[in-house]
């Protein structure tokens, strides 16, 4: 497979995602806003027994990133039904009302298209 990267968003709220197998394992990085970072490392492993998934994660002190690197090593080791690491790091200085949720929505954005495109990948190997 070949690396997939991707970018949503402009200024302050872009969001930038690549990701790339190790192996049979999934590597993905997402990361933006003003000081993109790493803040959060979620690892997700598929369960062999009931098709679910479930994640570990270590945060930087300080820091929220975490949530949604879980969020996605779940979403990713369950459908993919491999090992998946996601690590994430978005920061804007001083967000005002809905700045937060933006960031969110094109997180989710940037990891639903490299979701399809890994996807992509595998159906055209196999």
């Amino acid at each position: 497979m070949k690396f997939l990267s991707h970018h949503v968003g402009t200024g302050r709220f872009q969001i930038s995602g690549q990701a790339a197998f190790i192996g049979n394992d999934l590597l993905m990085a997402i990361y933006g806003g003003e000081a993109p970072h790493i803040g959060a490392s979620a690892l997700g492993l598929p369960s062999a027994v009931n098709g679910l998934a479930s994640a570990g994660t270590l945060t930087a002190p300080g820091h929220r990133d975490d949530l949604l690197a879980r969020k996605f090593a779940i979403a990713a080791a369950k459908q993919l039904n491999c090992v998946v690491c996601v690590t994430m790091g978005i920061h804007i200085d001083q967000p005002r009302n809905d700045d937060l949720l933006w960031l969110q929505e094109n997180a989710q954005k940037v990891f639903e298209t490299l979701l399809i495109g890994i996807q992509a990948d595998q159906d055209k190997m196999k």
